[in-house]
């Protein structure tokens, strides 16, 4: 536990703007410019913020530089939500919206866009839907074992093949498909397997095997693929501007990074929070990168995620706010 009061706080998010500004070490005389104290209080001050682990020494400099757990606690306990965009930063945002929500197949455009903004990494996942809905059930015989099953959901058609135990015929392929279609067609595919279970026994034994392990087994595979996020980055040239890159091994923490994308999925999923920040993506590396990550609803049932990727040293409060501005123009706008 930290024992951080307002002076502390106050020279800790001092250290941390002037060092995200300059990428220079930040020394007591230099938060004597800010901060109304003496340079020997200061660095008193300093000396226990450094004792606490939040922020460090370089070997190359006396100044101070913040740590990863110096920029959790500034996210966490100081940072102010405040900050306002120009009117020409929300000009472009807009712009870039406008187009992208005519066709999202041009979603990098729009992460381009935002990328130049923010001299990072943008990155997006498309609008998919969380709670599929079935529109519609066919099946195709194609031998005596094997059945195309072919699933139109609301926001895409489906198309596996599948097969069999023991030989079903057309015309019962087609009575089953009518059959579920008059009494499944438009539910979301979790409520769907909940009414099979009910269903169970009280249905005939070729139904019950269609529905429990064939369909229903489906579903869930389709369910789990519908959901499944594809994670489009850009701005990788934008972002290679940043002092730290001029170190090789920089660079190589960053592509490892952006490659363990199941990692990114994970922070994605797992936030419950419509904006947050994640100083330090993956905890189990030394690797230095945050991600400011966001989600918006074209719809209720419709979800996608916009948010950046970069150095731990980055403008907190405006990366905030851009994401921020983003959602509020994209929620509901579908």
């Amino acid at each position: 536990m930290y024992m951080i009061n307002e002076r502390k706080k106050r020279i800790l998010s001092n250290i941390i703007n002037y060092y995200v500004h300059t990428c220079t070490p930040v020394s007591s005389q230099v938060v004597a410019r800010e901060v109304p104290l003496s340079s020997a209080s200061i660095r008193n001050e300093m000396a226990y913020l450094q004792s606490v682990g939040l922020i460090y020494v370089p070997h190359t400099s006396s100044g101070r530089v913040p740590t990863t757990e110096g920029y959790q606690f500034y996210v966490q306990e100081i940072m102010s939500q405040d900050y306002v965009l120009d009117t020409l930063e929300k000009q472009i945002i807009n712009q870039a919206i406008e187009e992208v929500l005519q066709d999202f197949t041009q979603i990098k455009t729009f992460l381009s866009v935002l990328a130049k903004i923010t001299n990072l990494i943008s990155f997006g996942v498309k609008p998919f839907s969380i709670c599929p809905r079935v529109l519609k059930v066919d099946f195709v015989k194609l031998s005596p074992q094997n059945i195309r099953l072919i699933l139109t959901l609301d926001t895409s058609i489906k198309s596996r093949i599948v097969r069999i135990k023991d030989e079903i015929s057309d015309s019962k392929l087609t009575e089953i498909a009518q059959w579920f279609n008059e009494r499944f067609a438009g539910l979301e595919i979790t409520a769907i397997q909940n009414r099979i279970d009910e269903l169970g026994t009280h249905i005939e034994q070729e139904y019950q095997y269609v529905l429990q392990f064939l369909l229903k087994n489906e579903l869930h595979g389709i369910e789990r693929d519908a959901q499944d996020m594809e994670v489009i980055y850009e701005g990788l040239d934008e972002v290679l501007c940043q002092p730290e890159f001029k170190y090789v091994q920089y660079l190589h923490e960053l592509i490892q990074t952006l490659e363990a994308e199941n990692r990114i999925k994970q922070v994605l999923s797992s936030n419950e929070s419509p904006l947050s920040i994640t100083v330090g993506i993956n905890p189990d590396t030394e690797e230095k990168f945050s991600m400011v990550q966001a989600s918006y609803y074209l719809k209720e049932d419709v979800k996608g995620y916009i948010g950046f990727i970069g150095p731990q040293r980055m403008h907190y409060p405006k990366l905030y706010a851009i994401a921020n501005y983003t959602i509020k123009q994209l929620n509901f706008a579908g």
